[in-house]
């Protein structure tokens, strides 16, 4: 498609001007051999960077917390949840394009969650046991949400190992997330039970008992993570794989050792229109 570095940018622009942005996103594929593949990634957001700008929606409704009227409560799971259980067997499943049924169960959170309203909650997990998960998600059918800023305060008391952001959340085994593990923020999709994992990383330290203010924004098929209002990722899903979808929160501590601990405050969710 190119030919040295300092025709890429003029060999772009004319593709884009004579034929759009999809044929030069098309064009870009033929850098790899899937979808997915890093090299590829890179290339493609790298030129709808250069092509599209800046965000500039605009807030429209409060779509979270809700009016008095309205309350909604967290789906809540753990590690003892049957798709917690079974992922490995689940996902050996669907890779092999085989059937599954999954049933939701029911749980409690035992104590392991504490709402101050509905956008504080404090997160504790201290039972000395290997694979212990904390997963909340709001319900997918209730939630038609497109295009959105999702915004909290967040700190962590323990560094246990996996830290996950969910939107457009559409189940277990479908959805996009921004997760944080071993020093770094890691952009993730999750489709049909794969997981195309570290699609793009940034290394960041978060330290124990700092409070750091996150926003995640979501237009179209573009996704920016802020963090103290600085952009620590700036992503696409050139696939369109979910188109919408609530939000979901997952924390994960493989061994028995060190606790679950963390504060998420002053959570809202607002519209982003044209």
């Amino acid at each position: 498609m190119f030919g040295p570095i300092s025709n890429k940018i003029s060999r772009a622009i004319n593709i884009y001007r004579n034929d759009g942005l999809r044929t030069l996103l098309s064009e870009s594929v033929k850098f790899g051999k899937t979808q997915y593949s890093r090299t590829v990634y890179i290339i493609r957001r790298t030129l709808t960077r250069f092509i599209t700008g800046k965000n500039t929606n605009k807030k429209g409704d409060i779509l979270y917390p809700y009016s008095k009227n309205h309350k909604d409560k967290w789906v809540y799971h753990d590690e003892n949840w049957c798709k917690v259980i079974d992922r490995w067997k689940h996902r050996e499943a669907i890779e092999k394009n085989r059937s599954l049924t999954l049933f939701e169960t029911q749980q409690n959170s035992n104590n392991r969650i504490k709402w101050k309203g509905d956008n504080n909650l404090k997160i504790k997990s201290d039972e000395k046991k290997a694979d212990r998960w904390v997963y909340l998600h709001l319900t997918v059918g209730e939630h038609y949400w497109r295009n959105y800023k999702w915004s909290f305060e967040i700190s962590r008391s323990t560094d246990f190992k996996e830290l996950q952001f969910g939107f457009r959340y559409q189940g277990f085994y479908n959805r996009y997330r921004f997760r944080y593990q071993d020093g770094a923020f890691h952009y993730d999709i999750v489709l049909n039970g794969k997981f195309h994992n570290s699609i793009s990383v940034c290394p960041f330290k978060m330290k124990k008992e700092n409070k750091y203010k996150i926003d995640i924004v979501i237009v179209d098929n573009r996704f920016i993570l802020k963090i103290d209002n600085k952009v620590l990722l700036d992503e696409y899903d050139f696939m369109n794989c979910f188109s919408h979808g609530p939000c979901a929160i997952i924390v994960w501590e493989e061994e028995c050792y060190p606790p679950i601990k963390s504060e998420i405050d002053n959570m809202s969710v607002v519209e982003l229109v044209n």
